[in-house]
Protein backbone atom coordinates (compact mmCIF):
# COMPACT_ATOMS: atom_id res chain seq x y z
CA UNK A 1 0.00 0.00 0.00
CA UNK A 2 0.89 3.49 -0.66
CA UNK A 3 0.63 6.45 0.76
CA UNK A 4 0.69 10.27 -0.36
CA UNK A 5 3.10 12.43 2.44
CA UNK A 6 2.42 16.18 1.54
CA UNK A 7 5.47 17.22 4.19
CA UNK A 8 5.83 21.00 5.05
CA UNK A 9 8.64 22.06 6.76
CA UNK A 10 8.24 21.40 10.32
CA UNK A 11 10.60 20.20 13.05
CA UNK A 12 9.27 16.91 14.93
CA UNK A 13 10.41 15.50 18.01
CA UNK A 14 9.82 12.14 19.26
CA UNK A 15 9.99 12.02 22.67
CA UNK A 16 13.45 13.19 23.88
CA UNK A 17 16.32 15.30 22.51
CA UNK A 18 19.71 14.10 21.87
CA UNK A 19 23.08 16.57 21.36
CA UNK A 20 25.56 15.59 19.22
CA UNK A 21 28.62 17.65 17.94
CA UNK A 22 28.56 19.40 14.55
CA UNK A 23 30.73 18.64 12.15
CA UNK A 24 30.89 19.92 8.81
CA UNK A 25 30.77 17.67 6.36
CA UNK A 26 34.44 17.33 3.89
CA UNK A 27 35.45 15.47 0.76
CA UNK A 28 37.44 12.92 0.56
CA UNK A 29 40.30 12.82 -2.31
CA UNK A 30 41.03 9.49 -3.17
CA UNK A 31 42.50 8.35 -6.43
CA UNK A 32 40.96 4.81 -7.36
CA UNK A 33 38.79 2.24 -5.47
CA UNK A 34 37.10 3.94 -1.60
CA UNK A 35 37.15 1.70 0.91
CA UNK A 36 34.46 1.97 3.75
CA UNK A 37 37.05 0.82 5.87
CA UNK A 38 34.17 0.27 9.14
CA UNK A 39 32.10 -2.11 7.04
CA UNK A 40 34.96 -3.55 4.57
CA UNK A 41 32.35 -1.60 1.70
CA UNK A 42 34.12 -0.60 -1.71
CA UNK A 43 33.00 2.32 -3.91
CA UNK A 44 34.76 1.72 -7.10
CA UNK A 45 35.96 4.29 -9.68
CA UNK A 46 32.54 3.68 -12.21
CA UNK A 47 29.01 1.66 -11.64
CA UNK A 48 28.02 0.92 -15.09
CA UNK A 49 27.79 4.06 -16.85
CA UNK A 50 28.01 6.15 -13.81
CA UNK A 51 31.02 7.39 -12.79
CA UNK A 52 32.29 8.45 -8.96
CA UNK A 53 31.88 12.20 -8.61
CA UNK A 54 32.80 12.62 -5.19
CA UNK A 55 32.72 11.10 -1.55
CA UNK A 56 32.01 13.03 1.75
CA UNK A 57 32.06 12.33 5.29
CA UNK A 58 30.19 13.40 7.84
CA UNK A 59 32.52 12.82 10.72
CA UNK A 60 36.14 12.46 11.03
CA UNK A 61 36.51 9.20 11.17
CA UNK A 62 34.65 8.32 8.13
CA UNK A 63 31.94 5.91 9.83
CA UNK A 64 29.21 8.54 8.11
CA UNK A 65 29.92 8.69 4.16
CA UNK A 66 28.08 9.24 0.95
CA UNK A 67 29.67 8.59 -2.26
CA UNK A 68 27.45 10.20 -5.59
CA UNK A 69 28.07 8.76 -8.55
CA UNK A 70 26.35 10.32 -11.61
CA UNK A 71 26.18 10.22 -15.74
CA UNK A 72 27.22 13.06 -17.44
CA UNK A 73 26.32 12.22 -20.57
CA UNK A 74 23.13 11.45 -19.63
CA UNK A 75 20.73 14.38 -20.71
CA UNK A 76 18.04 13.93 -17.78
CA UNK A 77 21.30 14.43 -15.41
CA UNK A 78 20.62 11.22 -13.50
CA UNK A 79 22.44 11.02 -10.47
CA UNK A 80 22.67 8.93 -7.44
CA UNK A 81 23.95 8.49 -3.49
CA UNK A 82 24.49 5.32 -0.79
CA UNK A 83 25.20 6.29 2.38
CA UNK A 84 26.22 4.34 4.92
CA UNK A 85 25.97 5.53 8.79
CA UNK A 86 25.80 3.63 11.76
CA UNK A 87 22.34 2.66 13.17
CA UNK A 88 22.39 3.10 17.16
CA UNK A 89 20.53 1.19 19.33
CA UNK A 90 18.05 -1.44 17.38
CA UNK A 91 14.46 -0.03 19.56
CA UNK A 92 11.70 -0.30 17.75
CA UNK A 93 10.65 2.12 14.93
CA UNK A 94 14.05 2.93 14.76
CA UNK A 95 13.39 2.50 11.11
CA UNK A 96 10.77 4.52 10.59
CA UNK A 97 12.17 7.38 13.21
CA UNK A 98 15.36 7.68 10.78
CA UNK A 99 12.96 7.56 7.92
CA UNK A 100 11.27 10.41 9.36
CA UNK A 101 14.19 12.71 9.82
CA UNK A 102 15.54 11.42 6.30
CA UNK A 103 12.47 12.95 4.23
CA UNK A 104 12.56 15.93 6.30
CA UNK A 105 15.85 16.90 5.29
CA UNK A 106 14.58 17.03 1.59
CA UNK A 107 11.72 18.77 2.70
CA UNK A 108 14.37 22.08 4.24
CA UNK A 109 16.43 21.73 1.30
CA UNK A 110 13.75 21.87 -1.03
CA UNK A 111 12.00 25.18 1.50
CA UNK A 112 8.61 24.30 0.37
CA UNK A 113 6.09 21.36 0.61
CA UNK A 114 7.23 18.18 -1.10
CA UNK A 115 4.72 15.15 -2.18
CA UNK A 116 5.75 11.84 -1.99
CA UNK A 117 4.32 8.53 -2.60
CA UNK A 118 5.85 6.20 0.92
CA UNK A 119 5.54 2.64 0.94
CA UNK A 120 7.65 -0.01 3.27
CA UNK A 121 9.98 -1.49 0.51
CA UNK A 122 10.39 -5.60 0.76
CA UNK A 123 13.89 -6.85 -0.35
CA UNK A 124 14.44 -10.36 -1.05
CA UNK A 125 18.25 -11.80 -1.85
CA UNK A 126 18.20 -15.77 -2.47
CA UNK A 127 15.79 -16.79 0.50
CA UNK A 128 16.43 -13.82 2.38
CA UNK A 129 13.91 -10.73 3.33
CA UNK A 130 14.11 -8.13 4.74
CA UNK A 131 12.19 -4.94 4.53
CA UNK A 132 12.72 -0.71 3.91
CA UNK A 133 10.79 2.26 3.56
CA UNK A 134 10.90 3.88 -0.32
CA UNK A 135 9.11 7.38 -1.39
CA UNK A 136 9.02 9.02 -4.79
CA UNK A 137 9.16 12.65 -4.42
CA UNK A 138 7.66 14.17 -7.57
CA UNK A 139 9.02 17.74 -9.14
CA UNK A 140 11.64 18.45 -6.22
CA UNK A 141 13.92 20.85 -7.40
CA UNK A 142 12.34 19.95 -11.11
CA UNK A 143 13.79 16.38 -10.85
CA UNK A 144 12.24 13.10 -9.69
CA UNK A 145 13.72 11.57 -6.40
CA UNK A 146 13.42 8.04 -4.71
CA UNK A 147 14.56 7.65 -1.69
CA UNK A 148 15.03 4.20 0.05
CA UNK A 149 16.32 3.23 3.48
CA UNK A 150 17.00 0.00 5.20
CA UNK A 151 18.28 -0.40 8.83
CA UNK A 152 21.01 -3.00 8.47
CA UNK A 153 22.11 -4.52 11.75
CA UNK A 154 24.65 -2.29 13.10
CA UNK A 155 24.13 0.14 9.87
CA UNK A 156 22.00 2.23 7.58
CA UNK A 157 22.16 2.13 4.21
CA UNK A 158 20.05 4.45 2.07
CA UNK A 159 19.83 5.21 -1.64
CA UNK A 160 19.05 8.57 -3.12
CA UNK A 161 18.32 8.97 -6.55
CA UNK A 162 17.45 12.02 -8.63
CA UNK A 163 16.63 12.42 -12.72
CA UNK A 164 14.73 14.94 -14.95
CA UNK A 165 13.16 11.81 -16.23
CA UNK A 166 9.52 11.76 -15.45
CA UNK A 167 9.27 7.88 -15.24
CA UNK A 168 9.99 6.23 -11.78
CA UNK A 169 9.79 3.02 -13.58
CA UNK A 170 13.54 4.07 -15.36
CA UNK A 171 14.43 5.11 -11.78
CA UNK A 172 13.19 1.59 -10.14
CA UNK A 173 15.82 -0.41 -12.39
CA UNK A 174 18.41 1.75 -11.58
CA UNK A 175 17.56 1.08 -8.00
CA UNK A 176 17.42 -2.22 -8.57
CA UNK A 177 20.87 -2.37 -10.54
CA UNK A 178 22.20 -0.41 -6.82
CA UNK A 179 20.81 -3.25 -5.09
CA UNK A 180 22.99 -5.87 -6.54
CA UNK A 181 26.11 -3.69 -6.01
CA UNK A 182 25.35 -2.45 -2.46
CA UNK A 183 22.80 -5.01 -1.04
CA UNK A 184 21.65 -4.48 2.72
CA UNK A 185 20.85 -8.14 3.31
CA UNK A 186 25.27 -8.49 2.79
CA UNK A 187 25.10 -5.86 5.56
CA UNK A 188 22.67 -7.56 7.53
CA UNK A 189 24.97 -10.66 7.43
CA UNK A 190 28.41 -9.25 8.38
CA UNK A 191 26.86 -6.83 10.85
CA UNK A 192 23.84 -7.95 12.91
CA UNK A 193 21.88 -6.98 15.64
CA UNK A 194 21.91 -9.66 18.82
CA UNK A 195 18.17 -11.44 18.41
CA UNK A 196 17.98 -10.69 22.26
CA UNK A 197 14.34 -8.32 23.07
CA UNK A 198 14.99 -5.72 25.79
CA UNK A 199 11.92 -4.73 27.40
CA UNK A 200 11.74 -1.12 28.84
CA UNK A 201 8.65 -0.09 30.54
CA UNK A 202 7.89 3.58 31.04
CA UNK A 203 6.82 5.52 34.23
CA UNK A 204 3.13 5.57 33.01
CA UNK A 205 2.36 2.16 33.43
CA UNK A 206 3.00 1.77 37.10
CA UNK A 207 0.00 3.75 37.11
CA UNK A 208 -1.94 0.76 38.30
CA UNK A 209 -1.10 -2.94 38.48
CA UNK A 210 -3.63 -3.71 36.18
CA UNK A 211 -1.85 -1.25 33.55
CA UNK A 212 1.67 -2.93 34.51
CA UNK A 213 0.27 -6.31 34.28
CA UNK A 214 -1.64 -5.69 30.84
CA UNK A 215 1.04 -3.93 29.27
CA UNK A 216 3.78 -6.42 29.77
CA UNK A 217 1.29 -9.04 28.23
CA UNK A 218 1.29 -6.66 25.26
CA UNK A 219 4.69 -6.93 25.01
CA UNK A 220 5.24 -10.35 24.88
CA UNK A 221 2.45 -11.23 22.52
CA UNK A 222 4.35 -8.82 20.57
CA UNK A 223 7.42 -10.56 20.63
CA UNK A 224 5.85 -13.93 19.94
CA UNK A 225 4.09 -12.57 17.49
CA UNK A 226 7.41 -11.39 15.73
CA UNK A 227 9.41 -14.60 16.45
CA UNK A 228 6.99 -16.85 14.67
CA UNK A 229 6.05 -14.70 11.80
CA UNK A 230 8.92 -12.53 10.85
CA UNK A 231 12.42 -14.10 9.35
CA UNK A 232 15.56 -14.64 11.71
CA UNK A 233 17.88 -12.76 9.26
CA UNK A 234 15.16 -10.03 9.30
CA UNK A 235 15.54 -9.92 12.91
CA UNK A 236 18.80 -9.63 12.64
CA UNK A 237 18.59 -6.21 10.57
CA UNK A 238 16.44 -4.73 13.72
CA UNK A 239 13.22 -4.84 15.87
CA UNK A 240 10.60 -5.65 12.93
CA UNK A 241 8.15 -2.69 13.24
CA UNK A 242 6.64 -2.57 9.78
CA UNK A 243 3.74 -5.24 10.32
CA UNK A 244 0.19 -4.30 11.05
CA UNK A 245 -0.36 -7.43 12.49
CA UNK A 246 2.10 -7.34 14.59
CA UNK A 247 0.61 -4.33 16.38
CA UNK A 248 -3.25 -4.90 15.97
CA UNK A 249 -2.88 -8.87 17.34
CA UNK A 250 -1.27 -8.31 20.39
CA UNK A 251 -3.37 -4.79 21.42
CA UNK A 252 -6.44 -7.36 20.84
CA UNK A 253 -5.15 -9.64 23.35
CA UNK A 254 -4.48 -7.16 25.56
CA UNK A 255 -7.90 -5.64 25.51
CA UNK A 256 -8.92 -8.91 26.23
CA UNK A 257 -6.88 -9.91 29.04
CA UNK A 258 -7.41 -6.56 30.29
CA UNK A 259 -11.22 -6.65 30.38
CA UNK A 260 -10.93 -9.81 32.84
CA UNK A 261 -8.74 -8.80 35.08
CA UNK A 262 -10.23 -7.69 38.05
CA UNK A 263 -7.34 -5.46 39.41
CA UNK A 264 -7.84 -1.68 40.62
CA UNK A 265 -7.46 0.92 37.60
CA UNK A 266 -6.92 4.58 37.73
CA UNK A 267 -9.31 6.41 35.69
CA UNK A 268 -7.15 7.89 33.42
CA UNK A 269 -5.87 4.55 32.11
CA UNK A 270 -9.31 3.03 32.35
CA UNK A 271 -10.55 5.77 29.78
CA UNK A 272 -7.49 4.76 27.85
CA UNK A 273 -8.05 0.71 27.42
CA UNK A 274 -11.62 1.21 27.31
CA UNK A 275 -11.12 3.73 24.44
CA UNK A 276 -9.42 1.16 22.86
CA UNK A 277 -11.99 -1.54 23.70
CA UNK A 278 -13.90 0.83 21.37
CA UNK A 279 -12.00 0.83 18.72
CA UNK A 280 -12.08 -3.23 18.94
CA UNK A 281 -15.69 -3.03 19.39
CA UNK A 282 -16.17 -0.75 16.22
CA UNK A 283 -13.97 -2.86 14.20
CA UNK A 284 -11.43 0.36 13.31
CA UNK A 285 -8.32 -0.92 14.65
CA UNK A 286 -6.62 -1.79 11.97
CA UNK A 287 -7.39 1.72 10.59
CA UNK A 288 -6.25 3.59 13.67
CA UNK A 289 -3.19 1.81 13.53
CA UNK A 290 -2.39 2.12 9.40
CA UNK A 291 -3.47 5.97 10.63
CA UNK A 292 -0.82 6.37 13.31
CA UNK A 293 2.20 4.74 10.74
CA UNK A 294 1.41 6.88 8.05
CA UNK A 295 -0.10 3.73 6.15
CA UNK A 296 3.63 2.62 6.21
CA UNK A 297 3.29 -1.14 7.31
CA UNK A 298 3.43 -4.12 5.78
CA UNK A 299 -0.91 -5.41 5.62
CA UNK A 300 -1.69 -8.95 4.60
CA UNK A 301 -2.71 -9.33 0.94
CA UNK A 302 -6.21 -8.51 -0.22
CA UNK A 303 -6.90 -6.33 3.01
CA UNK A 304 -10.05 -3.98 2.86
CA UNK A 305 -10.27 -0.31 4.68
CA UNK A 306 -12.48 1.55 5.69
CA UNK A 307 -10.91 4.97 6.02
CA UNK A 308 -13.37 7.37 4.74
CA UNK A 309 -16.12 5.95 7.54
CA UNK A 310 -13.05 5.76 10.06
CA UNK A 311 -11.75 9.11 9.85
CA UNK A 312 -15.50 10.32 10.15
CA UNK A 313 -15.45 7.94 13.52
CA UNK A 314 -12.52 9.55 14.91
CA UNK A 315 -13.46 13.70 13.90
CA UNK A 316 -16.78 12.72 16.33
CA UNK A 317 -15.45 10.12 18.78
CA UNK A 318 -11.74 10.17 18.89
CA UNK A 319 -10.62 13.90 19.32
CA UNK A 320 -9.36 13.90 22.77
CA UNK A 321 -8.25 10.56 22.79
CA UNK A 322 -4.49 10.81 23.97
CA UNK A 323 -2.41 7.56 22.40
CA UNK A 324 0.05 7.15 24.32
CA UNK A 325 1.80 4.83 21.89
CA UNK A 326 4.53 3.69 24.06
CA UNK A 327 3.93 2.25 27.52
CA UNK A 328 7.05 0.30 26.50
CA UNK A 329 9.12 0.31 24.35
CA UNK A 330 11.12 -3.07 23.11
CA UNK A 331 14.94 -3.39 21.20
CA UNK A 332 17.40 -6.22 20.28
CA UNK A 333 20.86 -5.18 21.37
Amino acid sequence: MKSLLILSIIFIIYGCITTTKYYKPRKVEVIGEYLHDSTKTVFPLRIGNYEREEIIKFDENQTNIGVTYSNKNNKARTHFTIYIYPAGTAHEDRLLYEYYSAIQSIAISAQNDIDANQTPFPYSDGSYRIIGIEAQIANYNNTHTVLTLFECGKWFLKYRISSMKDNFEQLDTLQNTILKYYSPITLVKKYPVKVKSTIRVYPIAFQDSSVLYSVMYWAFKKSAWILNNVDSLERCAGYPGLYLLEHTQPILDMVNNWEESSEGRAASTKIFFSTLKILVDKGYLDEFIMDLYRDLLVTPPDMKFDFDEYFEWKRRNLSDFQYEKYFYIESNE
